[in-house]
Order: C-alpha cells, then sequence, then structure tokens
C-alpha cells in the first residue's frame, strides 16, 4: 500500500473509532417551580376534572430559558399532594388512599411557538409538529406525597433555540370523581410555566404542576467531513486491494 493509501486508511480508522463516541455526561434533572413551596391542585389527574368540568384535555407550557441547550428528555416527574394537611374530621375522605383518575391518558411532549401565559384556547393549534407520546393506558396508581415519574423511553430531543416545551394531556372514559391532588403553583410561577384547561383562560397564568424533566446532553452526530473521511479512506484501500490483485 503507497504511503498516502495508507495514511488515509489509518485516518478513516481513527475517524470510524471516532463514530462509535458519544458525549458521556450524567443527567440532570430541571425542576419548575418548588416542591416544598407549592399548593395543590386535582388538575389534570383527578377524575373530579373530567367528572364535574367535563374536561378531555390538559396542557402546560415551559419556559425555555431554563434548559441549557440541545437536550434529550428522558423523564417527566409530577409530585403527589397527598393529603396536603386536610385529613380531619372534617375532611375524612382525604384521610384515605386517593385513586388517579380511572380511562385512559395520553401524554406527549412538543415544541411549541407559543409563550408562557399565551396558550391558545384552541389547544391544537399549541402542538408542535414534532409532538412525540411517551405515555398511554392507564394512569398508575396515586402516589400520595411520593413522585410520580413517567419514563420517556425513546427520549425526546428538545431545542430550546427553537422555543417552548409543550405538555399536552388528552384522556377520555374517564368515570370516577376521584380528587387526587399534585404540587401545582397557583397563579404564582413567575413567568417559567402556564397551563391551559380544556379551552378555558380561567385559572392559567401562573398556575401549572410543578413538573421535573430528566434531560441530558444529545448524543454527538457526526459531522460531514468526517463521514467523508471515513469513505475516503475506505475507498483508498480498496483500490489499492484491487491493484495488487
Amino acid at each position: 500500500m503507497q504511503p498516502r493509501s495508507r495514511a488515509l486508511a489509518i485516518l478513516s480508522l481513527m475517524a470510524l473509532l471516532g463514530l462509535g463516541v458519544v458525549r458521556a455526561a450524567s443527567a440532570t434533572t430541571i425542576t419548575f417551580a418548588n416542591t416544598a413551596l407549592g399548593e395543590s391542585s386535582a388538575f389534570p389527574f383527578s377524575g373530579a376534572y373530567a367528572d364535574t368540568f367535563g374536561a378531555t384535555r390538559y396542557q402546560q407550557v415551559y419556559n425555555e430559558a431554563l434548559f441549557s441547550g440541545l437536550s434529550d428528555i428522558s423523564a417527566v416527574t409530577f409530585y403527589g399532594a397527598g393529603s396536603f394537611g386536610q385529613c380531619s374530621s372534617t375532611f375524612p375522605d382525604q384521610c384515605e388512599p386517593v385513586p388517579n383518575a380511572n380511562g385512559i391518558y395520553t401524554l406527549s411532549l412538543s415544541t411549541t411557538s407559543k409563550g408562557v401565559g399565551a396558550l391558545d384556547t384552541n389547544m391544537a393549534n399549541n402542538v408542535g409538529v414534532d409532538s412525540q407520546t411517551f405515555f398511554s393506558g392507564a394512569l398508575p396508581p396515586y402516589p400520595g406525597d411520593a413522585p410520580l415519574t413517567f419514563s420517556v423511553v425513546t427520549p425526546f430531543l428538545f431545542n430550546p433555540a427553537a422555543r417552548n416545551l409543550l405538555l399536552d394531556v388528552q384522556f377520555s372514559g374517564v368515570t370516577n370523581n376521584s380528587t387526587a391532588s399534585y404540587v401545582t403553583q397557583n397563579g404564582d410561577f413567575d413567568g417559567t410555566s402556564s397551563r391551559m384547561l380544556n379551552g378555558s383562560t380561567s385559572g392559567t397564568a401562573g398556575w401549572g404542576l410543578v413538573t421535573s424533566f430528566t434531560v441530558g446532553p444529545a448524543a454527538t452526530v457526526p459531522e460531514p467531513a468526517t463521514l467523508l473521511l471515513v469513505w475516503s479512506g475506505l475507498a483508498a484501500a480498496g483500490v489499492q486491494r484491487w491493484r495488487r490483485r
């Protein structure tokens, strides 16, 4: 093999080895609001939301500024509010385990062009073209005062440069009137998040679930120049092999 071809082959081998390298970094958690200072709400995982209000959908937008860059979201966590101090003779039902709503829930993430506090009452208009479902089925048991985490098996690639993150929750077949509550910010999200309730602007600005996202840096994608180097080296090696026959 000629020196030039040998060099190309060596470089292509190095590039091939480099293709398998992904940036090593541990996952981090981004939490919107504070679980210790939150309030509670039955929206959207209680049967009462669907039964009393006739609701079928809930959306929440999260400010992109809390994300440091291109991110893979691998889990979404909400926080059960437990009895929130209401267990008493006046509220005996709050002393018993409270179920989540029954029925079928579908949870999705997408990139939305809508701003915090500016979700459209036509909820379909808020959903981005990259919408990805990460859960569909009956809700897990109510966690009490513990977290409720949904894994995003195929991580959702979120680019904060493209605007804000949207959680879209749709549900049907809810027949129980459960009062399962989760930790929320009730009017004091300070511009980082807001919700939309079944197409109504009532109780939306500064309101929403305290939410945590488990994120990691997006996997490194080989640059075109690296791929060109690989193919050039392989081609050179192939030509030399053919000439030696």
